[in-house]
């Protein structure tokens, strides 16, 4: 997870403690908090994806660890993949993905960046909560993605997998 963690802070280096911590969230749990329904995440995909720019330097596919990637919605237009493919790749991964406490504990307890320590402590009293990316984070990087299953995404469409 650190080779992960010091590649996100390289490519996102405004990233912050909070960022940190959502992106070990991401790798232990996923993203099956937004799942209310599988039509309702198509309809809530198709309303994001009309309101972004598409954007062909940035990558398709980020490894987060854990079996995990997050699947850039700025780079889909470069690629032969739908949102019914997407949204069928998230919900599979929300769906069958269980994430470990223990193992998103550990990940925290590993983490070396200025700040992380207070931050930590903060959502150890709020019992751990989901976050936001920062302001900071979304005004310098605008991330519109899902995090899907790479074993999932690799059986839907093998292609988009190096």
């Amino acid at each position: 997870m650190k080779t992960i963690l010091q590649k996100h802070i390289a490519i996102y280096p405004k990233m912050q403690a909070q960022d940190i911590y959502k992106l070990l969230y991401q790798a232990a749990f996923a993203g099956g908090h937004m799942i209310a329904s599988a039509e309702r995440s198509l309809d809530f995909l198709r309303e994001e994806t009309a309101q972004i720019d598409m954007a062909s330097e940035v990558q398709l596919i980020e490894d987060i660890g854990n079996g995990l990637v997050r699947l850039n919605l700025k780079a889909i237009d470069h690629y032969a993949i739908t949102l019914e493919e997407i949204n069928a790749i998230f919900v599979e991964t929300a769906n069958s993905h269980q994430g470990d406490q223990t193992q998103f504990l550990e990940m925290l307890a590993a983490v070396d960046f200025p700040g992380f320590i207070a931050f930590h402590e903060e959502m150890a009293h709020k019992d751990y909560p989901l976050v936001s990316h920062t302001a900071v984070y979304k005004q310098h990087y605008d991330p519109h993605y899902r995090v899907v299953s790479q074993e999932v995404l690799l059986r839907v469409r093998p292609d988009l997998v190096k």
